[in-house]
């Protein structure tokens, strides 16, 4: 196996969190609306019939439990089961090296999450 030097770009753990934080808000403010809107747009011709039918405010809200309710099948329920559960099976199938091991990973994730969600 390959030995991996580690070089930290901040000394200190509380700087390394701060920027951790502060990436992961950023992401996330640029990702959710990515998420949702392409989630809208797969869920809104799937079940415009009903969505006529509700009105227009029960029809935005039932939009956006589709859209949380997504979110959480396909990312956070397939991460809890397969990294806290099944210990990461499989993720380092390809290679060892990161970020690509954990993009790998997350396709098979958001795959599963997408079959346990049209189950």
């Amino acid at each position: 196996m390959t030995e991996y030097t580690v070089k930290r770009t901040f000394k200190s753990s509380l700087w390394t969190g701060f920027a951790a934080i502060l990436t992961c808000l950023i992401l996330s403010m640029i990702l959710w609306p990515v998420w949702s809107t392409l989630m809208k747009a797969i869920f809104t011709p799937l079940a415009s019939q009903g969505l006529n039918a509700a009105g227009t405010q029960p029809a935005a809200q039932l939009i956006g439990a589709m859209v949380e309710g997504s979110f959480f099948w396909m990312v956070i329920n397939t991460w809890i089961w397969q990294t806290l559960i099944m210990g990461s099976y499989g993720k380092y199938k390809f290679t060892e090296k990161q970020p690509w091991a954990g993009f790998w990973y997350m396709l098979v994730a958001c795959f599963s999450g997408l079959l346990v969600l049209l189950s």
